[in-house]
């Protein structure tokens, strides 16, 4: 093509990943709170969600609401969950980090409030991912999230 210039475009998608944390100082205790979530969950309310789900005669075994009405964790949704303690969740979240193609992470808890402090105060500061929020703020204008 003399004369003219021909334009190649190259398209890079990238994913925000969202996932529930479940965090505690040990292991064992954040296994203990999510146990107890899944030994109180309301089995009524999941019953009809699975119901629910299975009136869907048009989709396939894989869509998003025959995922989130599985019964192996419904209590969440089947939303990925990272428990344990907060070293380990941090160093759960730095593997994420790696994953090519994740732009960032998209995060909810357990307990919003305590679970938001937390990630601030214990988990973010253990991440190798974000040691430089760490080392190149003052302390007062870090970002907690």
């Amino acid at each position: 093509m003399t004369g003219q210039t021909r334009l190649f475009f190259v398209h890079n998608y990238s994913s925000y990943v969202l996932f529930m944390i479940i965090a505690d100082e040990t292991d064992e205790l954040a296994r203990a709170k999510w146990e107890g979530y899944k030994a109180g969950a309301d089995t009524e309310a999941l019953a009809w969600l699975t119901e629910q789900s299975g009136k869907d005669t048009q989709s396939g075994a894989d869509t998003n609401v025959r995922q989130m009405a599985d019964p192996t964790s419904a209590v969440n949704i089947n939303m990925g969950t990272l428990v344990g303690s907060y070293a380990n969740v941090a160093k759960m979240m730095d593997d994420i980090a790696t994953v090519p193609g994740t732009e960032g992470i998209l995060l909810t808890f357990d307990d919003f409030l305590s679970g938001i402090e937390n990630f601030g105060q214990h988990i973010q500061p253990l991440m190798n991912s974000r040691a430089d929020i760490f080392n190149t703020l003052p302390p007062a204008t870090r970002e907690v999230a």
